[in-house]
């Protein structure tokens, strides 16, 4: 096994090390946001990008997402107490 496998730590760094990562996190810290406003606020971010490490956010658990009630399709994302 490669060092890379046995240290969930290492590996948590490399994803926060992602470009675009920490930019995303800053971004909805003070409080939940849709993606548009998310995609906004990070000028020059490409939307595909966006939507895959907002995915990757919720797979390591630091983001929630959730459907607003009363619109169409308009996911919230809101950082976890992770």
């Amino acid at each position: 096994m490669s060092e890379k496998e046995v240290c969930p730590i290492m590996h948590l760094f490399e994803f926060i090390g992602k470009k675009w990562v920490l930019l995303i996190i800053k971004s909805i810290s003070d409080g939940c946001m849709c993606f548009s406003d998310i995609e906004k606020t990070l000028n020059g971010i490409n939307p595909r990008i966006l939507s895959n490490r907002l995915k990757e956010l919720e797979d390591y658990g630091f983001v929630l997402s959730h459907i607003k009630e009363n619109t169409k399709n308009k996911t919230i994302y809101c950082l976890t107490e992770k």
